[in-house]
């Protein structure tokens, strides 16, 4: 083995060490409530802006909407977090990778709400 590829190993290997540390702190955030109170509300938000569906067809749907008002403080609260995640340390990231594709959906969920719930959109 060439010098070059031991040492990309090694870097590898270190790489895995530390990113694995790291990750052992994201438990107490990923706990399973966590990630199932995330998971409704991104449910809801999809239900608060899904442009297909029309009020009083579903009584159970509608009684979901009105029971769990997405206010817009609540809105911006998630989208500072997802701009406080994707800027860690003050380096935002660019290139998201695959598994972020929904934050994009998430965030213009959040600004849809918003922008319906303000003076601009009354009729």
């Amino acid at each position: 083995m060439r010098v070059c590829d031991i040492m990309k190993d090694v870097s590898s290997i270190i790489d895995m060490v530390l990113n694995l540390q790291e990750t052992n702190g994201l438990s107490a955030i990923l706990t399973e409530e966590n990630v199932k109170y995330a998971t409704y509300i991104k449910n809801l938000l999809w239900l608060h802006t899904d442009p297909d569906y029309v009020g009083g067809t579903d009584s159970e749907v509608d009684s979901i909407i009105s029971n769990n008002v997405l206010d817009n403080k609540f809105l911006n609260g998630i989208i500072t977090g997802m701009v406080m995640v994707l800027s860690a340390d003050g380096r935002p990231i660019k290139n998201v990778g695959v598994q972020y594709s929904q934050l994009n959906n998430v965030y213009d969920a959040c600004k849809a709400i918003i922008l319906e719930t303000t003076d601009a959109c009354d009729p």
